[in-house]
């Protein structure tokens, strides 16, 4: 499963619905505390797509603990920031980084990658 964590609604939609649409079982949330309540309920991704930006806790806190609770996580971060001002432990391996705006054909072939599907 496919973990969309965006506080932007459409962008939010826009990419679940992307993904759904190339056959992706996906879960979308508004924040890292509603993708903490969706790992205590089970549902632990194997895939993390993370805003780095989000009210309350941050991507980086939240891809931190979610690798806890699944050390195969594929955390990819979404960002309008530059690479050099993320965090430093937000650029460790494996942790991928996609601009915003997303490039659509990048999402994709990084998906098809980690054969999230």
């Amino acid at each position: 499963m496919i973990l969309i964590v965006e506080d932007q609604p459409t962008a939010r939609r826009a990419m679940q619905q992307l993904l759904r649409f190339n056959g992706y079982e996906t879960q979308a949330v508004g924040s890292a505390e509603e993708a903490l309540q969706l790992a205590d309920d089970g549902q632990v991704p194997d895939v993390a797509l993370v805003d780095v930006h989000l009210p309350g806790m941050n991507g980086v806190d939240l891809v931190e603990n979610l690798c806890y609770r699944n050390p195969a996580l594929f955390p990819v971060f979404i960002t309008s920031c530059e690479r050099e001002d993320l965090p430093p432990r937000s650029v460790r391996s494996p942790t991928r980084y996609l601009r915003k705006p997303l490039q659509i054909d990048a999402l994709l072939k990084l998906m098809g990658t980690v054969g999230a599907g």
